[in-house]
This record gives C-alpha cells, structure tokens and sequence, in this order.
C-alpha cells in the first residue's frame, strides 16, 4: 500500500501493552509500525531498575537468614543489566528491524532541549521545572527522522499531557520542520483499530478441505526444528531439544518467525547448523538446547511455509497456531532472578 500511515508509540503506550511482537503483527497490514530509540532506552532503564530491585531484595535475604540458609547469587546486578540492554535491544531490532527512529546525542541537541525546557516550549509543560526532558528527546528525534524519511502522513499515540495538551502547536511545527502532517492519539486508538468492523458474513465453503497429507507434513517438519535424533554407543535412539522455553510461544510469535526466516537463512547462508536462538529467539522466552538446527531443517521449513502462503493463504491463521503448539512442547518454566518473561518489551 502506497498510501500507509506511519504509526509511532510513546513510552507509556509500550508499558501499557507489552507484546509488541503482537502489536507490530496487528498494525503492518495498515501502518508503517516505527518505535524510538529514546522509547527503548527508557524502557530499558526502567527494566534494570526492576532488576536492580531483584538484586537487592536478595542482598537483604542473605544478611536476614545467613543464620539458616545459604543464598547463591549467579551473577552480578552488572552482568545481568548487562546482558538484559542486549537482549531487550535485540528483541526490538528483531521484530522493527530499520524502523527504529534514532536520535543526536550531540551538542546541538542538548542547547535545543535546554531553550525549550528555559521557554517551557512543548512538550515542556508549563507547571513543571523540568518534566519532559524525554518528550522533547523523542519530538526532536520524530522531526528530524520524517525530514528527509518515511510516509507523509503520522499518526503518534501517547497519553502523556506534554503532547495531548499542546497538538496545535506541535502539529504546526512539525508541518513547519518536515512539511509533513502528524496526528496525535491516546494509547485508546489501538484498542480502537482492534474492534471488528461490521462486515458482510463470509460464504461457508462447500466442503472442508482434505489436508491430512499438510497436516502430518507441518507435524514432522516443525518436529524437526524442535528436537534432534541421537544415537549412543549401544544403537538407542534418544532425542536432544534444540531449545527450551520459559514462557508458551503464540501464533504472533511464529507468524515473526516465519516472516524473517528466508532473511535469517540467508544471514548463516554457508553454516551446516545453527543455534536455535540464533534463529527463533525473538525475547529472553528462549535458550539454546543440546543440540544445533541444521541448515536443511531450516530451508525444509520454509519451503513448507512458502508452500502454505501459496496454496492455502487464507489458512496461514491456523499454521501459525498449529506452530506455536509445536513449539510449546519444549516449554519447560523455571524460575530465575532475571526472567523477566512477563514484560519481554
């Protein structure tokens, strides 16, 4: 579609709905999905803030029990905060890939947010010092990525007042800057795109199709990416899982993998095998296995996807299910100080 809005979310809108892998899957039809970078290193922050609490709390434990347990802590708070800005930032570049909007940490960037923080320009709110620091980070990072770059209309979604009580303004500047128009909507909007829209009932079709042959096709295939054959020294067979999950995988899941995975075959074009995480892990739900994914598997899978898409499109719903059901059979949770499956954005 040539005609597609841009559609870029504030901070608090990521708060309110975690799954951004789902979000991103629901608006691609219509929009041009963009996140901030300003917006992944707050939510980053925030994240190790959490974290930090964790580490803490644990401190407390040993010095209050030492008399009758002995406490482990596996890693430092700097490890695990660490390694937590390197999976968060994977997750997003995995799932937005080039629509991350960036932003100058220059000079110039600073004297521009500290005049308009002195002149209490918006998103600067006029009742605070210096609440919106961060908006202004973002609005200035907005315009000057869609200067030169992306659609020529915007739809931006926060409920932060810095931006909500001053659309005119801002609106007016942005056409000003980029000669682009922007539109402003609370994080209602997106519920708001979900609601069925009344339609026609669709025809029923005559007869269900005969996909015993595809459905025992996707089983083995699919079976395949998620466990290895073995044999040990005295010929038994056994199997070894290529990944394990702490948290159940959805059909929102699988439709991103499936959507990245001729780009990611292509990215480890000449190895014989692959790590699963390498090619599956969209957020910290998923650790490598005892065993690789071969390469073949891999291009098996597409081939069986490619298929699917172009025979039977209308039941791509259903594969993407009948796939994350697959792969939730190597679901296996445990609890861990850093597990922080819950907000995986």
């Amino acid at each position: 579609m040539l005609n597609k809005k841009a559609f870029v979310f504030d901070t608090n809108f990521i708060i309110q709905n975690k799954q951004l892998d789902e979000v991103y899957a629901n608006l691609q039809g219509e929009f041009v999905v963009y996140v901030t970078q300003v917006s992944i290193d707050e939510r980053i922050g925030q994240q190790c803030r959490e974290g930090k609490k964790k580490f803490d709390k644990v401190v407390q434990l040993q010095k209050e029990y030492r008399s009758i347990a002995d406490i482990t802590i596996k890693s430092t708070y700097e490890q695990y905060a660490t390694n937590l800005r390197k999976g968060v930032q994977k997750t997003y570049d995995k799932v937005f890939g080039k629509n991350i909007i960036p932003f100058k940490k220059d000079s110039s960037t600073f004297s521009t947010i500290l005049e308009r923080a002195n002149n209490k320009i918006p998103p600067f709110i006029e009742s605070t010092s210096d609440k919106g620091f961060k908006d202004a980070l973002i609005w200035l990072s907005l315009m000057e990525y869609f200067k030169n770059n992306g659609e020529s209309e915007i739809v931006f979604v926060t409920n932060d007042n810095g931006f909500n009580d001053n659309v005119d303004f801002l609106a007016r500047e942005f056409f000003e800057n980029t000669g682009k128009k922007i539109e402003f909507r609370t994080n209602a909007y997106y519920k708001e795109l979900l609601t069925p829209k009344e339609e026609s009932p669709k025809p029923i079709p005559a007869k269900l199709l005969d996909v015993s042959e595809l459905r025992d096709k996707i089983d083995t295939v699919l079976t395949d990416l998620r466990l290895v054959e073995n044999v040990d020294f005295y010929g038994n067979e056994y199997w070894n899982k290529t990944f394990e999950l702490s948290k159940k995988v959805d059909a929102a899941y699988m439709e991103c993998i499936f959507a990245n995975l001729q780009n990611d075959i292509e990215r480890h074009l000449f190895d014989k095998s692959v790590w699963a995480c390498q090619i599956f892990g969209l957020d910290d739900r998923m650790t490598d296995g005892e065993s690789k994914v071969a390469m073949e598997t891999l291009e098996t899978a597409l081939k069986l996807y490619e298929e699917i898409k172009a025979t039977y499109p209308n039941y791509l719903p259903q594969f993407y299910v009948t796939a994350a059901n697959i792969f939730n059979e190597n679901y296996s949770p445990k609890y861990d100080l850093s597990d922080d499956s819950d907000i995986p954005f």
